[in-house]
């Protein structure tokens, strides 16, 4: 995951976005109770099937998977050479189909609703194409309704950022005339509403609760360098600042708890006086900002949370400098999971926290895609030869999305799918 650290929301999002380009073209994306030697070709087995490209498509990226797996939404690139993305949503029954765009040529999915029937993204509109001009909308795509521009009036520039599990509510930011970022949050029945009420500074909504009712976002302090601050807003409170930590440097959110009463992150730390590293953090109203420790260095980030907010993964540097995947919960701390034989990361979450996906090195260079349960340890689930990257997962971890690209350069996605036979964790 992209750092944001030093950066304003405002050139966090514009590199989010450069980022997001870059990957839809080339396809790279780039306690004793939780250790478990990593196990290649263990005893969990599954079926991974390759997702053939939608009718005149060069290339695909994966970016969502509903709750249940039964909903793939992500992008296609229509052309080698022309910058022309258009998102894409897949089922078993209908395969990959175009959601079409606002107009313009680039539409670039963000989120994916739980329920599988809400994709929200950004997109160049018509206009662009007339006066040579690049401005970025939001949209909201739904079954009924198709793709929605909800842009409000007079801003060229609106990103939104997540979506509630029913694809009700849709939060990101939007530039008001003065290109000042505010953090919105989007309903059906009262339009885009802006939920920064301050003036001077900006703001950007970066996640939402299962039931859209709490917001977490960065804002930038008026007139402070290292001014990105955590937010969290909701109906009774408003927007209320989470206060610093550490050396009160940029702190970065990752992901919320169900109900958006945990929140996962990371924050700089000054090393040696001159720059700076993440480090992860875990934050709830009673305790406050918590430093999660580490695996032996400095630098660790955090990339998904359980449902209950009990169980944090991430990735952190060792004690030799490998970068590896780990658990932690407040019981047992940080614990690193291992790996293949280099650097690793985990990347996903089941829900219930038992199942944790994520990508390794093996002694080759090559990586491949780990699913990890306490039960079989690291077990390899993508072919030989092929450098791999997990993407999405169900909330029960039985389906996972990725990408595999093989030694002749072709690169597939892929969804991968415990076997029948094989009982998902209870």
């Amino acid at each position: 995951m992209i750092s944001l650290i030093g950066y304003s929301v405002y050139a966090a999002m514009q590199a989010r976005i450069r980022a997001s380009k870059f990957f839809a073209f080339s396809m790279v994306i780039i306690c004793a109770a939780f250790q478990a030697a990593p196990q290649a070709g263990a005893s969990t087995t599954g079926t991974l099937t390759y997702l053939p490209l939608m009718k005149g498509s060069v290339a695909a990226t994966a970016i969502g998977l509903s709750a249940d797996g039964s909903v793939i939404a992500g992008q296609v690139a229509l052309s080698h050479t022309v910058e022309k993305i258009h998102p894409f949503r897949w089922t078993n029954k209908s395969g990959m189909v175009d959601l079409g765009t606002l107009g313009g040529d680039y539409t670039h999915m963000i989120a994916l609703s739980s329920n599988g029937e809400v994709v929200v993204g950004l997109s160049t509109i018509a206009k662009d194409l007339r006066q040579n001009v690049t401005t970025f909308h939001a949209f909201r795509w739904s079954n009924k309704i198709g793709m929605k521009d909800i842009t409000p009036e007079g801003s060229g520039y609106a990103i939104p950022s997540a979506v509630s599990a029913d694809g009700a509510v849709v939060v990101g930011g939007f530039d008001d005339r003065d290109g000042i970022r505010h953090a919105f949050r989007w309903t059906q029945s009262e339009g885009l509403v802006d939920i920064d009420g301050r003036t001077g500074g900006g703001s950007q909504a970066e996640g939402v609760s299962l039931d859209g009712t709490v917001i977490v976002g960065k804002y930038n302090q008026r007139n402070k360098i290292y001014g990105d601050h955590l937010f969290r807003w909701t109906p009774d409170t408003g927007m209320i600042d989470l206060g610093t930590f550490g050396d009160g440097f940029t702190q970065g959110y990752k992901a919320m708890s169900a109900d958006g009463s945990v929140i996962v992150g990371d924050y700089s730390v000054k090393i040696n006086k001159v720059g700076c590293s993440p480090r992860a953090f875990i934050w709830t109203q009673e305790s406050g900002f918590i430093d999660m420790g580490s695996i032996g260095g400095i630098c660790s980030s955090p990339a998904a949370i359980s449902a209950d907010g009990s169980v944090v993964v991430g990735g952190a540097v060792n004690k030799d400098g490998l970068y590896q995947p780990f658990v932690w919960t407040k019981l047992t701390g940080m614990v690193n999971l291992g790996s293949f034989g280099g650097n690793s990361s985990a990347n996903l979450l089941s829900a219930d926290g038992r199942v944790v996906v994520g990508w390794s090195e093996l002694a080759s260079g090559n990586r491949h895609v780990f699913r990890w349960t306490s039960e079989e340890g690291m077990v390899d689930i993508t072919p030989d030869n092929c450098f791999s990257m997990p993407v999405s997962m169900s909330a029960d971890g039985s389906a996972i999305t990725g990408y595999c690209k093989s030694i002749y350069g072709t690169t597939h996605l892929f969804r991968w799918e415990l076997s029948k036979n094989e009982p998902t964790i209870k």
